[in-house]
């Protein structure tokens, strides 16, 4: 007959196991999640604990300084008496021999006692101090490789996106691109009928200024009132001219200096810089085209692409969209030359 009691506490029991494994592992997740964080953190506060406690370790240190300079006198004076005695000094009511040698080894003594004396006292915050650097150092070597993978994930992402705008614009044109990329989307056709004649007419209807434009994105940034305040005129001819002089500009320095980043750009277009806009940009011989282009005037021509004069309207700024070679701070480390 089987023994209910038994089966039920079996259960429990298991119950419970599984519980506490599912805890570690949780626990075990949360660790490595927040590893970067917790070295980081862990290890300051280590080293700050550390340095109090060399701090309290202190006044000992002192008193075996001043202790082995007390030895080191003493030494000194039988080293002087012996050398007034014909190397002999009075020791316990009878003379001793006392050479150089003997003179050289009880100094050397001395310091060894000292030095072992004070490893001994900053021994526990030395440890902690080393400890706390490393958990920093090996928080930091994570989030590096961590950064590696998602750069390396942002560019394979990036690299598949280009493509498919590649393949929008050959099948759509870059109008529909724009569009789409933008978040203008594509203008709907509203039809309309006459009440008396009956005649239908088909209007596109007008579309939004560029709301989900990607504001924080160093590639893009759009050039209008709100953005440039002091450059932006509300004339579609005017403000191309400007912004044909601000490619020009930039492209010059990228060309003079050997390099330019995007704030640099966007300083130059009156607009305010960006977190990422530091790091990210042109290097002269580097990985991109090797040229500023704000993806608005046609490369041959320099004349406005058409997108341009059908997706842009008076007064709701231009988007711009610069073809930067990424992230140049590993680029600007390598000579000129060997890029």
């Amino acid at each position: 007959m089987r023994n209910n009691h038994l089966f039920i506490f079996s259960t429990k029991e298991g119950e419970t196991r599984n519980m506490g494994i599912a805890l570690v592992k949780k626990v075990i997740w949360i660790g490595k999640k927040y590893a970067p964080e917790i070295l980081t953190y862990g290890g300051l506060a280590v080293m700050g604990v550390g340095t109090v406690f060399a701090c309290k370790q202190t006044p000992k240190a002192i008193a075996i300084v001043e202790d082995t300079k007390k030895q080191l006198a003493v030494i000194k004076g039988t080293e002087e008496e012996a050398e007034k005695n014909d190397r002999k000094v009075n020791r316990n009511g009878g003379l001793i021999s006392y050479s150089e040698q003997d003179f050289k080894k009880d100094i050397t003594i001395a310091h060894v006692n000292n030095i072992k004396a004070l490893a001994k006292t900053y021994a526990v915050p030395g440890l902690m101090l080393i400890g706390g650097t490393a958990m920093v150092l090996g928080g930091h070597g994570i989030l590096r490789k961590r950064n590696a993978v998602a750069i390396a994930t942002l560019s394979s992402v990036m690299e598949g996106f280009n493509k498919y705008r590649s393949n929008v614009i050959k099948e759509l044109g870059e109008t529909a691109d724009k569009h789409f990329r933008f978040g203008k989307g594509t203008p709907d056709i509203v039809e309309t009928v006459d009440a008396e004649s009956g005649e239908v007419t088909q209007e596109k209807s007008s579309t939004d200024g560029f709301a989900d434009f990607p504001e924080d994105d160093p590639r893009f940034f759009i050039y209008s009132k709100e953005t440039s305040p002091d450059f932006y005129k509300g004339n579609l001819l005017m403000d191309l001219a400007n912004l044909r002089s601000f490619q020009n500009h930039a492209d010059d320095m990228l060309h003079i200096d050997g390099n330019i980043n995007v704030n640099q750009i966007r300083k130059i277009c009156g607009v305010k810089p960006i977190d990422e806009g530091l790091d990210n940009g042109y290097v002269v011989d580097g990985n991109g085209d090797g040229y500023v282009d704000f993806g608005i005037f046609d490369r041959v021509t320099g004349e406005p692409k058409a997108w341009v004069y059908e997706c842009v309207k008076e007064g709701q700024g231009i988007p711009i969209e610069l073809n930067i070679d990424g992230n140049i701070k590993g680029l600007l480390k390598r000579p000129r030359n060997a890029r």
